[in-house]
């Protein structure tokens, strides 16, 4: 596994469309690191800025679980988030939940 500000770098080098901010990406990285949680759950998988942040954070902890969906995402496409998450050597921690319709959560709006 890469530097937590290293992978994030290549994260924002890589995108052209709006993320979330970095100063927001580091709080969730310190907060994960403080907290210690096992699992993690997160919606929106997008560029990957969040993901890698707390993914990065999970395995200085010692390990544990980002379990992602993503509701804009088609099924079966391999995201840049994904990819970034691959990119640091920190998709051994993450689950990507495709199915839809899940208890709880909407499925995509009607055309």
């Amino acid at each position: 596994m890469a530097d937590f500000h290293s992978l994030l770098e290549s994260v924002y080098a890589s995108c052209s469309e709006e993320t979330i901010h970095r100063e927001h990406a580091e709080a969730l990285h310190m907060a994960v690191r403080h907290y210690r949680p096992k699992t993690i759950v997160e919606v929106g998988l997008a560029n990957g800025a969040s993901a890698v942040a707390m993914a990065s954070a999970l395995e200085s902890n010692g390990g544990g679980r980002l379990v992602s969906t993503d509701p804009n995402q088609p099924t079966g496409s391999r995201t840049r988030g994904v990819a970034a998450l691959e990119a640091g050597g920190l998709s051994g921690s993450h689950e990507l939940v495709e199915r839809r319709r899940q208890p709880g959560l909407p499925g995509p709006p009607a055309p």
